[in-house]
């Protein structure tokens, strides 16, 4: 067999070489500004891309609670213009579940069937925020009470008080802007103190209530009577979960009975 000598190739500075000669891998040296420059990338884009997830996962949220706002409009409107019951303690209905044997049914689609707003809405994820992840520890999911959802409903609408007010309100008696869901801070309180129902007070330690979630820092997100669902500043949001009873009604507390707002065992 003759054999074919591969020609020389002269490239423009007038050097001959070989094909073989061209055909380099890469050095230690570059190989190593190649990993340099991607941990460089990686170092700008992923805070950029968690910032994203977490503007999303708020998004969400917001959509969710716009969703359960509609779905307690319509509520109203056959019901004589009554808010759902709220959940409160041992209330043999209410908006999220019915109780069974005293307590919060188990989160499945027949515990979830049982609440009043569930023929409206007929999706058990609108009652979850994307970041209440249940299977983290963090969450204290396996030790709360109620299973069903992120949210809570104010207990304004029966003036934190069933026996005094054991029938909601009507959406037409408040008469100011009010807030209705919100998400509750879990990082105080007990899960099962905090979730013991489906409602809260927008502050008060004695029962495990410790105002609006740090979920969404800077923010809080919050649903509104009329439906709408609203991203306002932490610092905003728990201020009025806090205010004292003398600054007397604000978003939070509206319990249309009291002057200021509250009722119940609110001190």
């Amino acid at each position: 067999m003759t054999s074919i000598k591969v020609p020389a190739i002269r490239n423009l500075s007038g050097d001959s070489t070989t094909v073989d000669e061209k055909t380099k891998a890469f050095t230690l040296i570059e190989l190593l500004v190649v990993i340099a420059i991607i941990a460089i990338l990686a170092a700008i884009l992923l805070p950029t891309l968690a910032s994203a997830q977490k503007r999303a996962q708020r998004v969400q949220c917001l959509n969710n609670m716009h969703q359960i706002g509609l779905a307690v409009q319509i509520y109203a409107n056959e019901n004589n213009d009554r808010f759902p019951d709220p959940n409160w303690g041992n209330e043999p209905h209410g908006w999220l579940y019915a109780p069974f044997r005293s307590a919060p049914p188990l989160p499945n689609f027949a515990g979830y069937q049982t609440g009043e707003l569930w023929n409206y809405l007929g999706n058990s994820g609108v009652f979850w925020c994307p970041t209440d992840m249940t299977n983290s520890p963090a969450s204290g999911w396996l030790n709360r009470v109620d299973k069903l959802s992120t949210y809570l409903m104010n207990g304004a609408v029966i003036g934190f008080d069933p026996i005094a007010h054991p029938i909601p309100y009507r959406l037409s008696e408040v008469k100011m802007e009010a807030v209705l869901i919100w998400e509750p801070d879990i990082s105080q309180g007990s899960p099962a103190s905090v979730y013991a129902d489906g409602s809260s007070f927008p502050y008060y330690p004695g029962t495990g209530d410790y105002g609006v979630s740090r979920r969404h820092l800077p923010g809080c997100n919050l649903l509104f009577i009329d439906g709408h669902a609203e991203f306002k500043k932490y610092e905003i949001g728990i201020a009025e979960c806090e205010a004292p009873s003398a600054d007397g009604p604000n978003e939070f507390w509206w319990n249309p009975a009291q002057s200021d707002g509250r009722g119940g065992a609110v001190p």
